[in-house]
């Protein structure tokens, strides 16, 4: 009925081949995302990414602090603040 005699017809492989490509190709997008993925994990984990954090305290601020619990002398905190342009 179909043309098949004794083993499968010559058309066979126009849908063969190209299923084997769709899925090739299929396979090498999932490795590539795979692989994309894991590199995004693999970078820097602060998830900062160059914004400053709102309550993170200035160097100056630290200083102050510690000037203030005594953890440094007078003199100390004045270079500081001299250094960090205060």
């Amino acid at each position: 009925m179909w043309g098949v005699h004794d083993g499968v017809s010559w058309w066979v492989f126009l849908v063969g081949i190209p299923m084997m490509l769709v899925m090739m190709i299929g396979m090498g997008l999932m490795m590539w995302l795979m692989m994309r993925m894991m590199m995004m994990g693999m970078g820097d984990h602060s998830g900062s990414h160059g914004t400053a954090d709102p309550d993170e305290e200035s160097p100056l601020e630290i200083a102050r602090h510690r000037y203030a619990r005594g953890e440094i002398t007078r003199e100390e905190f004045e270079q500081l603040r001299r250094d960090l342009g205060g």
